[in-house]
């Protein structure tokens, strides 16, 4: 926070004796040793006073919501052991949480409490600091040590972004979140009677029987090139961590990947993976490389690939979230019948490098 305006403290020559001083404004008092934000290790016992700040914060029932989101997260074996508080000095009151939950393809997930206004932004940036610091280097969970620490907002989370862009973060991009129920692309494609014309010449598309096949990697590197989804994403992880993040979205079925290759070399891939009682399957992953853009193939691609999700997968709805700058891929999802429900502000930090920060420094509020 901002200090106070200093006071000017120059006098004016005088030719009489001076005045006595009128009592000196508030502002330029002596003031009390400025308290400082410092963050703490969340203890089992006081993992729901931080679950309680998480999900929560301005709810009567905060506790309760609390302890109904720890129960899920043993339900579904989601790791709460990066769990940070932000205190004062001296106090043991919590005022701000972070939980970064370590993610297949070394990525961690941050979920943050809400600063209810600008003077707890100090309070939740020490928080942040301290789990994406002890991510880059925690070695007791699985997937660990992060590589890259991730945080996707609501637009309206502003305090929360500002806390993580103090915290080393950056925004990558606005991701909009589409939809398509299955039972109106059955209706449409039964109307349309059309059978799909064969492949390009030289274009093939074939399963990815194992989901870790040989010509995947190279066909996402091929995809990457000159990409308008999230670019900047492309050289903060390796291709291997991204097919193993995109293997374990939901439940991977060899059925529903595919490796696009054109005169037999892998040039691209269209991912779909099954969400369980989600009431979705979702695109994990649809991108082809430069020698198969602008042949109209992403269309044929997506009708070919929800025809066989709507025959293979009991999901009532097929998503995927795009970057909004990426016009072409939003066009392309319209014209399939996709619609947005959702948009959130994805903010990345690599967390291994020479200048990575110490683990919660104290913040002054």
């Amino acid at each position: 926070m901002d200090s106070p305006a200093p006071v000017n403290e120059g006098r004016g020559q005088r030719m009489a004796a001076p005045l006595p001083e009128p009592p000196a404004p508030a502002a330029a008092r002596a003031a009390p040793p400025r308290a400082t934000f410092e963050a703490v290790a969340v203890t089992p016992e006081r993992r729901l006073d931080a679950a309680a700040l998480l999900v929560g914060r301005n709810r009567a029932d905060a506790r309760d919501a609390g302890r109904r989101f720890l129960e899920a997260s043993r339900k579904h074996s989601i790791d709460t052991g990066n769990l940070w508080a932000s205190v004062i000095s001296g106090s043991p009151a919590y005022h701000q949480a972070c939980l970064a939950v370590p993610a297949a393809g070394r990525t961690a997930m941050l979920f943050t409490s809400t600063p209810r206004d600008p003077a707890e932004i100090p309070a939740l940036t020490v928080a942040v600091q301290a789990a994406a610091a002890h991510a880059a280097i925690r070695a007791d969970a699985p997937h660990s040590p992060s590589l890259l620490a991730q945080a996707l907002l609501d637009p309206a989370e502003t305090a929360v972004a500002e806390a993580l862009l103090l915290s080393g973060f950056r925004r990558l991009a606005d991701l909009s979140y589409l939809r398509l129920d299955l039972a109106t692309w059955k209706r449409r494609r039964a109307r349309e009677a059309i059978d799909d014309a064969p492949w390009p010449e030289g274009v093939s598309v074939a399963n990815a029987r194992s989901g870790a096949d040989a010509d995947l990697l190279p066909a996402l590197k091929r995809s990457y090139i000159d990409t308008l989804d999230c670019p900047e994403l492309c050289d903060l992880r390796s291709p291997e961590d991204v097919l193993e993040s995109h293997r374990a979205t939901g439940r991977f079925d060899a059925r529903l990947w595919w490796v696009i290759r054109r005169d037999a070399e892998p040039e691209g891939a269209m991912l779909f993976n099954v969400c369980p009682g989600q009431g979705h399957t979702e695109l994990v992953y649809l991108g082809i490389g430069p020698g198969l853009r602008g042949k109209g193939l992403g269309v044929r691609l997506m009708r070919y690939g929800l025809d066989r999700v709507a025959s293979i997968a009991h999901e009532p709805a097929v998503t995927c979230a795009v970057d909004h700058r990426n016009s072409p891929a939003r066009r392309l999802y319209a014209s399939l019948g996709f619609e947005e429900f959702a948009r959130r502000v994805a903010m990345v930090k690599p967390l291994q490098g020479p200048a990575q920060p110490k683990p919660a420094p104290p913040y002054p509020v």
